[in-house]
């Protein structure tokens, strides 16, 4: 995969400089401290601070998370509001789309898949948590018999 395909640099530097302006104009508030998201760990290492935020890893499964993380109501407030979000899903994500399904999406199934035919598992549901325009979903609706598809996304653009 060439980062040009799925990430050309002018639309990507204008995304990042949105963002960082959305950053400084939105105040979150009542941060919550929070342990691993993935193994519910309290034990972890901090990583590094990026853009008034503090990432850590997780001792035991290595996840890399923020800590403390907005509570749900400044969220919300972001992805309503964020110039960033609505630039990503109007502007760059279009621009990209093709690309990234053939080069992330599809492989990202793939190996979804291998994996759940390794495992002998055979899914009644899907529920994807930050589906976007809903590209893995399709994936899996195409090339499945699988009838339940649940998406939860906080963008209203997306």
């Amino acid at each position: 995969m060439i980062e040009k395909e799925i990430r050309p640099l002018d639309f990507f530097h204008k995304y990042l400089a949105l963002s960082k302006k959305d950053i400084s104009k939105f105040k979150f508030k009542n941060n919550l401290k929070i342990n691993c998201p993935a193994c519910k760990n309290s034990k972890s290492n901090f990583e590094m601070k990026k853009n008034k935020f503090n990432y850590y890893s997780c001792n035991i499964c290595k996840s890399l998370y923020l800590n403390p993380r907005p509570n749900s109501k400044d969220l919300k407030t972001f992805y309503e509001n964020s110039d960033s979000a609505k630039y990503w899903a109007n502007v760059f994500f279009p621009r990209v789309l093709q690309n990234r399904i053939k080069k992330i999406f599809v492989p990202r199934y793939v190996k979804i898949q291998k994996i759940l035919n390794i495992l002998n598992f055979k899914p009644k549901s899907v529920c994807e948590i930050g589906a976007g325009h809903g590209i893995f979903l399709d994936q899996i609706k195409n090339n499945t018999n699988i009838k339940e598809l649940y998406a939860i996304e906080p963008n209203k653009d997306m």
